[in-house]
């Protein structure tokens, strides 16, 4: 509960429309109630296994809202867990890591993970409160669909899950990309909990503000013809299509659209996200198209283009990219 309240301190500048709202489970049958005390009118049962969307904490209680109707209401806090994953393909379960198989968990099962060791992580599946290791390389913080799942029921989870809204394809080049950098922990703590997104209905106002700025000058913090960091350049271009709230960093940026997992598949207008630092999204550009892309280089630096390619330094520094328009 700690970890939903930080989260929800870090993004309380953030205007709604850009708010992240934190995808928990319901892990026990619960009365969802009008104010915050056990003592309160029942609204209604969710029971075990719902998904809500988590909007704010009261002592040890939750106010929760239903992703399907959009009913809010509280709940007992000790009945939601935020750290939920999805088993991407059938997978073992073992009595320690590494260790005897005790039993087999179906692909697209939804878990809680409670600790990780190295590779390992132990899960607890929420159907049957069984608890186990299985291997993180079959863990998705994206929602995975067993085969067997209707399509009409497929169609309706994804409408109203957030996280879902990315192309799981896309998602799984980019975790593969993730652990082969080392970043595979830091990727699933950015990608945990995820905003709905936010679309761009002109992307080439956005582009064309965009390119507009190429020879200003680098500065820390900037977002102005004077000088302009990287994410101030794209707060810049998001101004131009009707953004009004507060400039958001380069991580806040990357949560807002879908996912983009090869250079390859890259539009025009899409942004490019790259590791330059320590933390795990340190720089962001806005692709150019061929291969190219218009960002804030360091101090001292101008607006201007680079190669996503370049295999001297933007390749092997490329994480993903990110599509803003609703397609």
């Amino acid at each position: 509960m700690k970890n939903t309240i930080l989260t929800i301190l870090l993004f309380s500048s953030i205007p709604y429309s850009f708010a992240q709202d934190i995808v928990g489970v319901v892990t026990n049958n619960v009365n969802v109630r009008m104010e915050p005390s056990s003592s309160s009118d029942i609204i209604k049962v969710f029971n075990i296994e719902k998904e809500v969307l988590i909007l704010d904490t009261k002592g040890n209680w939750s106010l929760v809202k239903d992703p399907v109707n959009n009913k809010k209401g509280w709940v007992s806090s000790k009945f939601i867990q935020t750290n939920i994953s999805y088993i991407s393909q059938n997978a073992n379960v073992r009595y320690n890591p590494g260790g005897k198989i005790i039993k087999q968990i179906n692909k697209g099962k939804k878990v809680i993970v409670l600790k990780e060791k190295e590779k390992w992580a132990f899960i607890n599946d929420i159907s049957n409160n069984k608890k186990g290791w299985v291997h993180q390389s079959l863990l998705s913080s994206n929602k995975v669909f067993n085969s067997s799942t209707s399509t009409s029921s497929t169609n309706s989870t994804q409408n109203t899950n957030p996280i879902s809204n990315n192309n799981t394809k896309s998602i799984s080049v980019i975790e593969k990309r993730m652990k082969k950098m080392g970043l595979y922990e830091k990727w699933k703590q950015f990608y945990r909990n995820m905003p709905s997104r936010y679309f761009i209905s002109n992307i080439n106002t956005f582009f064309n503000t965009v390119e507009s700025y190429i020879g200003v000058p680098y500065k820390y913090g900037g977002s102005s013809r004077s000088g302009t960091d990287c994410s101030g350049l794209v707060f810049l271009g998001l101004k131009s299509v009707g953004y009004n709230g507060n400039r958001l960093n380069a991580e806040s940026v990357a949560k807002l659209g879908r996912f983009i997992g090869n250079t390859t598949s890259l539009k025009r207008g899409d942004l490019v996200f790259f590791k330059t630092s320590s933390r795990l999204i340190s720089h962001v550009g806005v692709y150019d198209g061929n291969g190219k892309f218009i960002h804030a280089p360091s101090s001292g630096g101008k607006v201007s283009t680079a190669n996503v390619d370049d295999p001297y330094y933007w390749s092997e520094r490329f994480l993903f990219g990110v599509r803003l328009t609703k397609e």
